[in-house]
Parts: structure tokens; sequence; C-alpha cells
């Protein structure tokens, strides 16, 4: 039996499978080049990733899905847990929290004025409806019915 360590052990190896997983993904997606931004290199190389490869996995597919078409995926396109902490004492209205805000105005808005209809709400936005089904449960936008009901 060959016993192989967990990522949160192995940084570096975390790092070649997240590039690997993300020129996968951006070719499965058609993003053209996908880079990984130096400092979301390195937070892909401290995060513990408990879910191991298939949470990395994931992280890069979601990443790809959302990063502009022969980009650099930030560390804002990273799920939460792998991101670096914030800084004690940042305000919480913070550049992030206040950008985060404005997208789900935005999502909301596109979704209110498509009825709920998702893939027309992501085609206004020029979004791909699985990058909005993401978005959605990452800044937990809800759609209202369009009966008005809920």
């Amino acid at each position: 039996m060959i016993r192989l360590p967990p990522l949160r052990e192995r940084g570096r190896d975390a790092v070649h499978l997240a590039r690997h997983f993300l020129e996968r993904s951006a070719r499965e997606y058609g993003r053209g080049t996908l880079r990984l931004a130096p400092e979301a290199a390195a937070a892909v190389g401290a995060y513990a990733w408990p879910g191991n490869v298939r949470e990395l996995q994931n992280a890069m597919a979601q990443a790809a899905a959302l990063g502009d078409t022969d980009g650099e995926v930030t560390v804002s396109l990273l799920p939460e847990t792998a991101r670096p902490a914030r800084p004690r004492g940042a305000p919480a209205g913070d550049y992030r929290a206040r950008v985060d805000a404005h997208r789900r105005d935005l999502i909301a808005d596109a979704l209110g004025k498509a009825g709920g209809n998702r893939s027309r709400a992501a085609r206004d936005l020029g979004l791909s409806r699985q990058a909005l089904h993401y978005l959605m449960r990452e800044l937990k936008v809800a759609v209202k019915p369009a009966n008005g009901k809920g």
C-alpha cells in the first residue's frame, strides 16, 4: 500500500495540482489561458484543503467559471475558506464587503428584470448559468418567485 500525505502537508503539490485543474477547467469552459496570481498560489499552498484533491479541483473549476477569459485567477475567486484571513480590526465596510454588496445588488436587479429566470439573468450579466449560480450561493442571493409570494 502506498501512503500519500494529505494536501495540507504538501503545499507545493497543491499549487501544481491547482494549476493543472485550472488549465483543464479553463479549456472545458472555453476561458482561454488562465493563470493563478501569485497571491492566489500562496493561498492555495497555505490552505489545509480538508476535502483534499476533490475540494481543490472544485475550487479551480469555480475560479475558471468565474474568471475572465485569458485572465488571472486572484484570491477573490477562491472559496472564502481558502482565502487568507482578513486582518483583525478591518472595518466591516471595507472594500471587499462593499464590492460584494454591489455584486448582490447587480445580481438581484438582473434576476428581477428577468422575472427570476436564471438563464436570462446570467446572459444579461454576461455570465454562464453556472457562474451565476455560484455567485448566488457565495453572496447569498435568493430568487424571489415571479408571483410575488414567498
